[in-house]
């Protein structure tokens, strides 16, 4: 919520887990699902025909996502078929931060899509825990050992983006490094359709 200020265009109205049916979907123009466990049959329907319809929706994981759950969920919305959660991992096979990865240089035509120039601010990120998908097509930002990070489709007359690792500092340092803020605004454009 903080990383939107007066001069976007956007009002947030956050709905906790359990309460999506809540959701205004007809007064809006995207929806964010940050690390959800698991979303309301009715709700998933309506989303989906909320994006059909030219709606946005940006997906980020997190602790509390299944990937299993993700998928039966959002199946037919997700941009590609998710996995199985990872966690980077210590010389003794222990889950570590400190065995992060990093994030390879994203894409300079998806950067310019979301207003940014090359690099972005967000060479240094580094990613920790996240899931893996298969993603053959739509795959704007990689991991540094080749991982999709960040992929994008568009379904019906809307967009679906996904971000592989969590939007907050559970998972990653994404949300700290400088390009975050800009990336998340010029993301968030796009999916609406600017």
């Amino acid at each position: 919520e903080r990383a939107l200020d007066h001069h976007d265009p956007f009002t947030l109205e956050a709905v906790v887990a359990g309460e999506e049916h809540r959701a205004p979907l007809q007064d809006s123009d995207v929806v964010l699902i940050a690390n959800v466990a698991k979303l309301d049959p009715g709700f998933s329907q309506a989303l989906t025909s909320f994006v059909r319809g030219g709606g946005g929706l940006l997906i980020s994981v997190g602790a509390n996502t299944d990937a299993l759950e993700l998928q039966r969920s959002l199946g037919p919305l997700l941009p590609v078929q998710v996995r199985a959660r990872w966690a980077a991992k210590d010389a003794e096979g222990n889950p570590s931060k400190s065995a992060a990865l990093q994030a390879s240089a994203p894409q300079s035509e998806w950067l310019k899509t979301v207003g940014l120039e090359a690099g972005g601010g967000l060479l240094r990120t580094r990613i920790w825990q996240g899931i893996n998908v298969d993603a053959s097509k739509g795959v704007k930002w990689r991991l540094a050992d080749g991982r999709p990070l960040w992929i994008e489709r568009s379904f019906g007359e809307g967009r679906v983006a996904l971000l592989t690792t969590s939007i907050d500092r559970d998972h990653a340092d994404l949300a700290i490094r400088p390009g975050f803020v800009p990336m998340l605004r010029g993301a968030l454009r796009t999916l609406a359709g600017d």
